[in-house]
């Protein structure tokens, strides 16, 4: 192999993604991690507002990008306002992972425990973790109100009160097939 060859293909190398690359995308409140753009469009065709959401007409504009960027922030501060708990930002991240099992193994790799859960909070790496297969308005919505309350109080509360005001949150949020967000 000549030089030239060898220097085109290192170029391309760097230049090209690598295949498995995760991507990022940065949200007024939160910054969400994916590991490609079809999970990132199964978790917005799966997590809905309703017929009433702010995003309304000027939907079809959007980009997807910044359609589930309004979604997020959007819920956000809804659970925020639910809670009427208004903690300062954090460097709070949220991973789209393909399914249950992907999360369940995420779980059991930080906690070494073995659960069947399709979402969690990690406060530890202030990070939610979802099953895109799974999630949808009332999941997001309790997993965000777990980072809520524990910004919120500087002891953290039992853990039977954080889940009770995490199901609080979530019933909230009417269910996917109502028209609107509550």
């Amino acid at each position: 192999m000549n030089l030239k060859v060898a220097i085109i293909i290192l170029l391309l190398c760097t230049l090209l993604p690598a295949p498995n690359q995760a991507a990022e995308l940065k949200t007024r409140l939160v910054r969400l991690e994916f590991q490609d753009e079809k999970l990132l469009q199964q978790f917005n065709s799966r997590v809905r507002l309703g017929l009433s959401n702010s995003l309304g007409r000027q939907r079809s504009k959007l980009l997807l990008s910044d359609e589930v960027s309004n979604k997020l922030d959007l819920v956000y501060g809804r659970v925020q306002e639910i809670l009427d708990m208004h903690p300062p930002r954090s460097d709070l991240s949220i991973v789209l992972l393909p399914s249950e099992v992907e999360v369940q193994a995420v779980y059991k790799n930080q906690f070494a425990a073995h659960v069947g859960y399709i979402a969690f909070f990690s406060p530890d790496e202030n990070s939610v973790y979802l099953a895109v297969n799974k999630v949808n308005i009332r999941v997001l919505a309790h997993e965000l109100a777990h980072v809520v309350i524990h910004h919120f109080f500087h002891k953290r509360p039992p853990e039977s009160i954080h889940e009770l005001l995490a199901q609080h949150v979530e019933k909230q949020f009417r269910q996917p097939t109502q028209k609107r967000l509550k």
